[in-house]
């Protein structure tokens, strides 16, 4: 039997399966249930990761950059140290005394200060260099009113690799002297706009809105230990030379003594692209999960403690294999024959892996007898299933012949394809 008659009887016959590694997460709509991704390697990868694949990991996403360097009262910005000493009086005064008063001091003798009197309010204009070239403009303030601080603050990128890319956010401060917390309530939203290498960007959405209460220093208004944060974040990110998209989405919450570390839980949704599994989508959930806050300067909290992180999907990942370890150089039509001892040898079999298939179909000489058409690929081989059960497996894989051998309801043999 020539290949020409099996493709044409194969549009008759076969019904096109989708390979299971490749299948995106969240089928089956609304009302299909969670299950749990039991997929070590999966698992393993969505949780820290993988650099060769470009791929952050889950736990990276939930971010903690927010709470430590929102909590500081100066955001680490380089400020004429006049007037942080009069910024920090008065944020001293109407947090910790009442009734407060709103001191003006001199006038500023530092360019881009601005004291405001009548609203209680300073401003300072801050330019970002690169040498001689501005990269960015920032525009901060501080509005005093009753026993409160409300910090604004915007960063616009007018050049270099961030061109384009804003930062906004709001912090409004009190303080309890019974429990010598201060409290802040905060909105942020980043709108990031990064030049890659190739030319083309990666773009970072993403907000943020809750509550921190912490020790404030009264010299300098940084954060001194982290009492709790318990906060929401949107975090989408884009890598357009890649064509590859992670969001996390979900609640925050953090306990902490000091600035080495403490306790955090997350619970939250999660659609990640990662080359060797396509879309995965689901659940993540980390409870009493440990951070080691080990780069305060830095603004950055590190989870120690992924394997506590709990992933779910309502799609089942539980045959789920990575394209790598060969996958990606086997895509591609295969052809060749396979031996039967029930019908008539040699028969025609071929196999067609891509990106996001892999189908395979084999006819006996005679047409008595006709297979497919499903095949999962993992780290022992290739395994080619009839109607969901298993057929065959193969034996010898290389980038060009595919062998192995089969044995179905009673018949077996051989099967050999080379790549064309």
């Amino acid at each position: 039997m020539g290949m020409h008659l099996l493709r044409i009887i194969k549009l008759v016959l076969l019904l096109p399966a989708l390979l299971v590694f490749t299948a995106c997460g969240g089928g089956g709509g609304g009302s299909a249930p969670y299950i749990s991704i039991d997929n070590e390697s999966l698992s393993s990868v969505l949780k820290v990761g993988d650099q060769e694949q470009g791929f952050p990991g889950v736990t990276s996403f939930i971010d903690t950059k927010v709470v430590f360097q929102g909590s500081d009262m100066f955001l680490g910005l380089t400020i004429d140290s006049a007037v942080k000493a009069l910024i920090t009086k008065n944020v001293n005064s109407f947090l910790e005394t009442s009734p407060p008063v709103f001191d003006s001091g001199p006038s500023p003798s530092s360019t881009g200060v601005t004291v405001d009197a009548a609203l209680k309010k300073i401003t300072v204009a801050l330019s970002e260099m690169d040498g001689a070239q501005t990269n960015a403009n920032i525009i901060i303030s501080w509005s005093f009113t009753g026993n409160s601080v409300v910090r604004s603050y915007t960063k616009t990128y007018v050049d270099g690799e961030l061109k384009g890319t804003t930062y906004s956010s709001t912090w409004t401060y009190s303080y309890s002297s019974v429990t010598g917390l201060t409290t802040a309530l905060f909105i942020e939203s980043i709108n990031e706009t990064k030049l890659l290498p190739s030319g083309k960007t990666l773009t970072k959405k993403a907000s943020y809105n809750g509550t921190v209460k912490f020790v404030r220093s009264t010299v300098d208004g940084s954060l001194v230990s982290l009492a709790s944060a318990d906060y929401s974040q949107l975090h989408t990110e884009t890598n357009n030379d890649t064509a590859l998209t992670w969001t996390l989405d979900g609640s925050v919450k953090m306990t902490g003594t000091t600035l080495t570390g403490g306790k955090l839980s997350f619970d939250g949704g999660f659609s990640f692209d990662i080359p060797s599994y396509k879309t995965v989508t689901g659940k993540a959930v980390l409870t009493d999960g440990a951070y080691l806050n080990n780069a305060i300067l830095n603004s950055t909290a590190d989870i120690i403690d992924p394997d506590n992180l709990t992933l779910t999907s309502q799609a089942d990942y539980s045959d789920y294999t990575s394209t790598t370890n060969n996958a990606s150089a086997l895509r591609g039509a295969w052809v060749g024959t396979f031996t039967d001892s029930c019908g008539v040898n040699p028969g025609n079999i071929e196999l067609s892996i891509t990106e996001t298939t892999a189908t395979w179909f084999g006819m006996s000489s005679d047409l008595s007898r006709v297979y497919g058409t499903l095949i999962s690929i993992d780290a022992t081989g290739l395994h080619l299933k009839n109607n969901a059960l298993s057929w065959g497996n193969s034996s010898n894989v290389n980038n060009t012949t595919i062998d192995g051998i089969w044995s179905f309801d009673g018949c077996s043999g051989n099967f050999s394809v080379t790549k064309q």
